[in-house]
C-alpha cells in the first residue's frame, strides 16, 4: 500500500511540472521549467539529494560530451548583455589585430561541414584591393584546391596560411573553386594588403600629417613621440591628424596621444564610467601637462568609421579647444571592452567601461559631429584612350606593347602595379589567364590576338571610371593656411570653420 502511495506521489509531481503548454515555453519559461525539473530531481530522484545541483551536473555533462557546447554557452551568455560583448575565434581576433598590413590574396574563408560531414571551405569576404577580387573570385565560391593539393589533404589553417601568407609579396598561388556546378581556376598574386598602423610625414615646412589606422601596438607610441619631437625641432606649427577609418584599439594609446598633444596641466578631457560590484564609478581623466610640442593648430580628419579609441581623441582635443575636426560624423562607440583568451582558442570580449565627453555628452550609438562637415568627392574620370595593338606577345616579352598590356590590365582592375612595367611577367600572365577565364577562353601562355581584341573591347565598354577627390584634406589645408599665414583673414576663417 505504501509503495503504491509513493508511486502516486511521483506521478502527481511529474504531472504538476509538465502541465505547462509547449506553446508557452519561450526563454524565461523554458528556464523555469528546467529549474522545476531540477527541483523535482533533488526531492525525488533516487540517486539525487537535497544538496544536489542537477543543473550544474547537466552542464558539466554537456561540456564533457559536446565539444561545441563550451563556445555555444559562453557566447550566448556574453551576447545576452549587449551587442559588443561576445565570444569570437582567436583566428578572427588575430586578424582584427593585424597592425601593419599582410601579404595575401585578399580572401576571408569559413570552414563548415556538408551533409556527409566533409569539410567545406567557403569564401565569405573579399578584400577590395586583393588579387582574388580582381581575378573574379566571388563570395560563396567553395575552395576545392590550393596549389596542387585538394583541401581534403590540408587543414583549414594550412589553407589559410598558403593563400594569405604562404609566400613573399609578388609570389603566386593557383586556386580552384566550385561555383554552383562549375569548377574554375585562378592564379592569384600575393600582395601587401592594408595600411601601416602609424605614419607621419611633413606636408610643408609648417605642417605635418599624422595617420593612425588603429591603436594596437603600444611600441608605436614611442615612434610617434620621437616624430613629434623631430617635428618641433623642425619648427612646424600645425598637425593634421588623420583618423578616418580608424576603428580604435587600446584605450591607453588614445590617452597617451591626447596627453602628448595638450600642453596644459589638469585639463579634463574625458569621463569614464566603470562598475565595481553594485557601484558605478565616474573617473575624470585629466592631462599631466608638458605636451603640445609647440603646435599652434591641430586639425583632425574623421568619418563614419572613426570609432572607439579614435573618438576619444576627437572629443578630447576638440571639446577642450585644442583642435578642430573636419569630415563626417563619427561611428558612435563610447564603450570599451575587456579581452582575454579562453582554453578553447576563443576570445571573450566583455563591455566594461562607458565614456562620456568632458562636457557630459553620451555619444554612444550617436557619434560626434565634426566642427566642419565635408564630404569627399567622387568624380568621373575620362576614358584613358588606351588600346592594344592586336598582336601576339610571348611570355617574358619586353616592349612598349607589353607596357601597354600592363596598363590595360591595371585599368580593367585585373592586376595591381606590375613587377616590371615593360615586361610580360608572371603577374601579367596571371591577370591574362584570369581575364580569359572570365570570358570563356582557355588558359594559355602569353598574349594572343583574340585576347588582345577582347581586352580592347573591354576598354571601350568600361563603365564610368571614377576618382576620389580628398576634399577633407584640402579643407584642412585651407583652414590651416587661413589660420597660420593670413592674419587679415583669420577672423573670416574662424567664422567659416564654425558655420
Amino acid at each position: 500500500m505504501l509503495k503504491r502511495h509513493l508511486i502516486a506521489l511521483v506521478l502527481a509531481g511529474m504531472l504538476l511540472v509538465s502541465c505547462m503548454p509547449a506553446s508557452a515555453l519561450f526563454g524565461e519559461d523554458k528556464y523555469l521549467y528546467i529549474e522545476s525539473i531540477a527541483e523535482f530531481i533533488k526531492e525525488n530522484g533516487y540517486y539525487s539529494s537535497p544538496d544536489d545541483d542537477p543543473l550544474r551536473r547537466a552542464l558539466v555533462t554537456l561540456l564533457d560530451t559536446d565539444e561545441a557546447a563550451f563556445d555555444v554557452l559562453l557566447g550566448a551568455m556574453l551576447a545576452s548583455y549587449d551587442a559588443r560583448s561576445m565570444l569570437i575565434s582567436s583566428d578572427y581576433f588575430d586578424g582584427m589585430l593585424q597592425t601593419s598590413g599582410y601579404v595575401g590574396v585578399g580572401v576571408t574563408l569559413a570552414l563548415s561541414q556538408d551533409e556527409a560531414g566533409e569539410d567545406v571551405v567557403t569564401i565569405t569576404a573579399l578584400h577590395p584591393e586583393g588579387s582574388a577580387k580582381r581575378a573574379g573570385l566571388e563570395v560563396g565560391d567553395v575552395v576545392v584546391q590550393v596549389g596542387d593539393q585538394g583541401i581534403e589533404s590540408l587543414g583549414f589553417a594550412e589553407i589559410a596560411d598558403i593563400m594569405r601568407s604562404g609566400g613573399d609579396a609578388g609570389s603566386f598561388v593557383d586556386v580552384a573553386v566550385m561555383r554552383e556546378e562549375t569548377r574554375l581556376h585562378f592564379t592569384l598574386e600575393r600582395i601587401l594588403l592594408g595600411e601601416p598602423e602609424y605614419a607621419m610625414n611633413a606636408i610643408d615646412d609648417d605642417t605635418y600629417l599624422m595617420r593612425w589606422t588603429k591603436f594596437r601596438t603600444p611600441e608605436l607610441m614611442d615612434a610617434c613621440l620621437e616624430d613629434l619631437e623631430a617635428m618641433e625641432e623642425a619648427g612646424a606649427r600645425a598637425l593634421i591628424l588623420d583618423l578616418r577609418g580608424n576603428g580604435g584599439g587600446l584605450l591607453s594609446m588614445s590617452f597617451d596621444l591626447v596627453e602628448a598633444l595638450i600642453a596644459e596641466e589638469d585639463v579634463h578631457y574625458l569621463t569614464m564610467l566603470t562598475r565595481d560590484g553594485n557601484d558605478i564609478f565616474s573617473e575624470e581623466l585629466k592631462t599631466p601637462g608638458g605636451g603640445g610640442f609647440g603646435l599652434e593648430e591641430i586639425v583632425i580628419l574623421c568619418d563614419g568609421n572613426t570609432a572607439s579609441a579614435s573618438e576619444i581623441i576627437v572629443t578630447a582635443l576638440c571639446d577642450t579647444g585644442h583642435a578642430v575636426s573636419i569630415g563626417q560624423r563619427t561611428y558612435g562607440k563610447a564603450t570599451a571592452q575587456f579581452e582575454f583568451d579562453t582554453p578553447q582558442s576563443s576570445v571573450v570580449i566583455l563591455t566594461a567601461h562607458h565614456m562620456r565627453t568632458a562636457k557630459g555628452f553620451d555619444y554612444n550609438l550617436v557619434g560626434l559631429e565634426p566642427t566642419l562637415s565635408v564630404e569627399n568627392l567622387i568624380l568621373p574620370r575620362s576614358d584613358p584612350g588606351l588600346r592594344l595593338r592586336e598582336i601576339a606577345l610571348s611570355f617574358g616579352s619586353c616592349s612598349d606593347d607589353a607596357d601597354a598590356l600592363n596598363q590595360a590590365l591595371e585599368i580593367l582592375s585585373l592586376m595591381g602595379a606590375p613587377q616590371k612595367r615593360y615586361r610580360l611577367g608572371e603577374d601579367t600572365q596571371a591577370a591574362l589567364n584570369n581575364f580569359r577565364q572570365q570570358n570563356g577562353l582557355a588558359r594559355a601562355d602569353g598574349l594572343d590576338i583574340e585576347t588582345a581584341a577582347l581586352i580592347n573591347t573591354a576598354l571601350m565598354g568600361l563603365p564610368g571610371l571614377t576618382e576620389l577627390v580628398d576634399r577633407q584634406l584640402e579643407k584642412a589645408m585651407e583652414y590651416l593656411s587661413g589660420q597660420l599665414y593670413a592674419d587679415a583673414s583669420a577672423g573670416a576663417a574662424d567664422e567659416s570653420i564654425h558655420e
